[in-house]
């Protein structure tokens, strides 16, 4: 074996050590990473019972700091487009709600520290609905709502 080899082979050693070490490293540290699934809230199917548990049985008060931006007219109900921007100090948690769905609860978004709470999102309707930004912050529950309206394309009979 020349010395050419040798370097080579604990140079690729070293290589192959590193990126293992940083991978397992990475694995066992950032277990906040992971998302966890809470089955009960998205197959909650009473929109006061949903908003009872996200709240933690507390009331939540109705908020202007939640800046909750969708169409007032939609002609795509597949696509709705939904941001939401809470101007609140400590955000937690932000939640979606389409009260005419099924399932009302169209997603929920966790925050660490220092994050701006903003969110943009998709949603689909069923019919025309309210759609409700729950905002739990500093302990506190806050919501903000706003009406959605779909736009019919289908032709009515016409009366005689």
């Amino acid at each position: 074996m020349t010395a050419v080899d040798t370097q080579n082979s604990r140079r690729v050693f070293l290589k192959h050590t590193l990126i293992a070490s940083c991978g397992v490293y990475t694995l066992a540290s950032n277990t906040k990473v992971y998302a966890s699934w809470s089955d009960n809230l998205f197959d909650q199917q009473n929109l006061a019972e949903l908003l009872d548990g996200l709240a933690e049985g507390g009331a939540a008060e109705l908020s202007e700091q939640i800046q909750l931006t969708v169409p007032a007219l939609v002609e795509n109900p597949a696509i709705v487009p939904v941001s939401v921007f809470a101007d609140i100090d400590d955000v937690e948690s932000i939640a979606i709600l389409v009260e005419s769905n099924v399932n009302p609860l169209a997603g929920r978004y966790q925050f660490g520290e220092r994050v701006a709470a903003k969110i943009s999102t998709r949603v689909r309707l069923e019919q025309d609905s309210t759609i409700t930004a729950l905002v739990k912050a500093g302990g506190k529950h806050y919501l903000n709502s706003a009406d959605v309206a779909l736009k019919s394309f289908f032709c009515k009979p016409i009366k005689q």
